[in-house]
């Protein structure tokens, strides 16, 4: 019989994107990190998109949803072997799908309860609502947003994120004898931080950009606001000299090589400094690296976080203190062949 009926469509469609962009704010007095989320969201889905209520999700669709099949893996002679045909696997794009169809009910904004005296109210910005679904994660924006057909990037807010960040002045006297300050930070909470560009800020000036990678809840990632001109560093060669050792069989080429770095805090309170060098790595058993421990200043890792040959200083210097890190070693190869890499 005749009734009324109310239809809900959803659909997907092509030209609609979303990169994650964020920006990190230090406070060199307090070691405060602020890091906020928002979403670069662009279209060109042929019509402006007026008010309408947003979800960004990570998911990408477009990825492909099945694993790949496994053929036969053939091996032949070299001289029996005859050439096959490649073939080019397309590419997925990098960029996250936007559904917009698969939007929820617009956000109500909460509005202030009007009491007698009209009291006024402390504004706080609206937030997203975080679905993290195991796998993707989705941001409900709220309120209402109109993003314009013509590619236009619209700026969205998506939520600060929880951070835990310490303080550290990072020197790497052998590339540049400059300070940098470092903010060593950690994500907290159940959304990872999306690979992105990161607008950095060092008490409210604006010093830079750089890129993160995916960044998971619990693992640490460092955040660098420039040169800190407060912490003076000097780097010097003490030694460094070519000659021959051994009489007879056996004798070698050597190459001794001894520094220094200087270090002063002039700030008024402590800073946490690391220092990190490297020192040469054989890929050949007849180059031996042998370590002047007398020449060198104790207290270092080696191997720094899985990368052979380097070697890292971690200490607290206070205020206006000066510490040298010495550093001495002496290569040895066979005598009259050539050595690269020095």
């Amino acid at each position: 019989r005749a009734a009324n009926l109310k239809l809900s469509l959803e659909y997907q469609i092509g030209g609609a994107y979303w990169r994650p962009v964020y920006d990190a704010r230090l406070s060199t007095e307090t070691g405060d990190l602020e890091l906020v989320q928002y979403g670069a969201v662009s279209q060109r889905t042929g019509e402006d998109w007026s008010n309408i209520a947003l979800t960004l999700s990570t998911a990408r669709p477009n990825r492909g949803a099945t694993a790949p099949t496994l053929n036969t893996q053939w091996v032949n002679l070299w001289s029996e072997m005859k050439k096959s045909r490649g073939f080019a696997g397309g590419m997925a794009r990098n960029e996250m799908a936007l559904d917009r169809a698969a939007v929820s009910a617009p956000a109500a904004l909460e509005l202030a309860e009007e009491d007698a005296a009209y009291a006024p109210k402390e504004a706080r910005q609206q937030v997203a609502t975080i679905n993290t679904g195991g796998f993707t994660a989705e941001f409900g924006i709220p309120g209402l947003i109109s993003v314009p057909a013509d590619g236009t990037e619209t700026k969205v807010l998506i939520a600060p994120f929880e951070t835990e960040s310490k303080l550290e002045v990072h020197i790497k006297p052998q590339v540049d004898a400059k300070a940098y300050l470092v903010a060593n930070t950690t994500i907290k909470g159940e959304a990872p931080l999306l690979p992105g560009q990161v607008s950095l800020f060092r008490d409210g000036s604006f010093v830079g950009q750089t890129q993160v990678p995916l960044l998971k809840p619990g693992k640490d990632y460092d955040l660098s606001f420039g040169i800190d001109d407060q912490i003076e560093v000097e780097h010097k060669t003490l030694k460094d000299e070519r000659g021959e050792e051994g009489m007879f069989v056996g004798k070698t080429d050597q190459l001794v090589r001894h520094t220094v770095t200087e270090i002063q805090n002039l700030r008024n309170r402590d800073v946490n400094i690391v220092v990190g060098q490297t020192v040469p790595v054989a890929q050949n058993e007849k180059i031996t690296l042998e370590m002047d421990k007398q020449n060198t200043t104790t207290g270092y890792t080696e191997d720094t976080e899985n990368v052979k040959g380097l070697l890292e200083w971690a200490f607290t210097l206070k205020s206006k203190e000066k510490k040298d890190i010495k550093l001495g070693w002496t290569l040895a190869w066979p005598q009259g062949q050539n050595i690269s890499g020095i």
